[in-house]
């Protein structure tokens, strides 16, 4: 999952003329009970970023006209400007589900961006997160940003929706060649299509995946994940030395991530020699020091399932079965070993 700095744009509002903060007051001192001016309180104070202000306004007004659009959309942007997610998707909800034609004031780019945005916190719901990013894509589609967030939700959905998630993250690419994280879930996109789904086209879906890889690591060339990936490509071709020299160059970069030491692991036992086997385990144990409850797709702890294999392997089942029993306590809701 990226960063919410990699994620998180401020929304963009409707520039209007707005009078002047005092002479807002003013009116408001004269009428309280004068939704408009509530409104355009909280707007000038959204707009000078003063969030918190701007949501005390935006309740008065909500207080004297709790339908109006325009004022449910304003509270949302507060709202999520001040991290009370909860309210933010509350009012832009009422914003979508209750108007069937919104005023100029209101910006469902916005609308649909911020929803798809919180659909994304705590608790995650990837479906509504993609079908509002879509909604924001089919309002501006030349919104990298947007083709982004788009590609990003559907990759995270799974391996179903990985068409979707090329064909957001291509359009992404395409709008913006230079953005690193861009070029870094696409090459993460196009590699998982071409290795599990692999075309009868003489190599150039591979090929492809490997030059976008390269392309990643051209605009970050000291990011870990990008020659994780690498390796993993090679070791789906059977390519192990390749695929070794990429994930050492991952570990180099980052020796804290249980990710390039499970790699490797699984590289040196396709190895297979003494020497080979001794440091897989070292780098399985390590693996799972950093990250007990590690996952790839729908496994749970395959760092763990496959020490213990070794271990059985090697005639060390009194180990192996402790290192179960360990995996059944600290992970209590995982099914067990993958099969």
């Amino acid at each position: 999952r990226p960063k919410d700095s990699d994620r998180t744009k401020k929304p963009q509002a409707p520039v209007t003329r707005l009078p002047g903060e005092e002479e807002l007051k003013r009116e408001i001192a004269t009428d309280p009970e004068a939704p408009l001016a509530w409104t355009e309180l909280g707007w000038r104070l959204y707009r000078d970023r003063r969030y918190g202000e701007a949501e005390w306004a935006m309740n008065q007004a909500r207080r004297l006209s709790p339908n109006d659009p325009y004022i449910l959309w304003l509270s949302g942007l507060t709202a999520y400007q001040m991290g009370h997610f909860t309210d933010a998707k509350n009012f832009l909800k009422r914003v979508y589900f209750e108007n069937k034609t919104w005023p100029p004031t209101v910006d469902m780019t916005t609308t649909y961006d911020l929803l798809g945005r919180l659909s994304l916190e705590d608790p995650v719901d990837l479906f509504s997160a993609a079908f509002y990013f879509s909604k924001a894509c089919d309002e501006k589609p030349k919104d990298w940003q947007l083709q982004f967030l788009l590609g990003f939700t559907e990759w995270y959905r799974g391996p179903g929706r990985y068409g979707q998630a090329l064909s957001a993250l291509e359009n992404a690419r395409r709008l913006n060649s230079r953005e690193p994280i861009v070029l870094r879930y696409y090459a993460w996109v196009k590699a998982a299509v071409e290795v599990d789904w692999p075309q009868d086209d003489g190599g150039k879906g591979i090929a492809e995946a490997f030059s976008a890889i390269n392309q990643a690591i051209a605009a970050e060339p000291d990011f870990y994940e990008n020659y994780e990936l690498l390796a993993r490509v090679h070791a789906a071709r059977k390519q192990w030395r390749e695929a070794e020299t990429a994930v050492r160059r991952a570990l180099a970069l980052n020796q804290n991530a249980a990710g390039p030491h499970y790699v490797l692991a699984r590289i040196l036992l396709e190895l297979n020699t003494p020497a080979s086997r001794r440091e897989a385990e070292e780098h399985l144990v390590r693996a799972i020091s950093l990250s007990p409850g590690y996952w790839e797709g729908p496994q749970t702890a395959p760092h763990v399932d496959l020490l213990a294999a070794l271990m059985m392997r090697e005639g060390r089942y009194s180990e192996a079965a402790a290192l179960l029993d360990w995996r059944k306590r600290r992970l209590p809701n995982d099914e067990g070993p993958a099969q």
